[in-house]
């Protein structure tokens, strides 16, 4: 299983899944478990980083820097905002609520995420040079499970009346 390019949830084994190549049968499995030495399968889910692209009416789900770092240049395009927050969906809202200009995110507002940076992907970039410094980018392939629960990859903002 290969992680999403957007997150919507935590996802609490990415850093297994991510190096390692998942092996097929049963026994397959059970001899790779027992010849490989994994990490305690933890991240830290707290004030992480997330990038969310604005083009035209059209806000993207968030990507983790590591993703959004290996987009091609075609996805690149328009604003993009550089989040810290504690859930992708936290920092979705806030960035949605400002380009909706819902009362109480015209400025600073009290969400439960912050905006470190807001605009061109070249921006973007060097910012997450002095926040990442070691920045691995990392391109999973673009698949997604249909499903009731997942979002669409895009909503529409900046529409609706004041």
């Amino acid at each position: 299983m290969s992680p999403s390019r957007s997150r919507t949830r935590t996802c609490r084994n990415q850093e297994s899944w991510s190096s390692h190549k998942c092996p097929g049968s049963g026994a397959e499995a059970a001899a790779w478990l027992s010849a490989s030495a994994l990490a305690p399968d933890e991240i830290d889910t707290i004030d992480q980083l997330f990038l969310l692209r604005h083009h035209g009416d059209w806000l993207h789900l968030p990507q983790i820097p590591e993703i959004a770092a290996a987009l091609p240049a075609a996805e690149r395009t328009g604003k993009w905002h550089l989040m810290r927050a504690d859930s992708a969906m936290a920092a979705f809202n806030c960035v949605r609520a400002r380009l909706n200009h819902e009362p109480g995110h015209a400025s600073d507002c009290l969400c439960a995420a912050q905006r470190i940076a807001k605009g061109t992907w070249q921006k973007m970039r060097h910012r997450l040079a002095e926040l990442r410094p070691g920045l691995a980018p990392s391109l999973p392939p673009d698949v997604r499970m249909p499903s009731w629960r997942n979002p669409p990859r895009t909503v529409r903002v900046g529409t609706v009346a004041k």
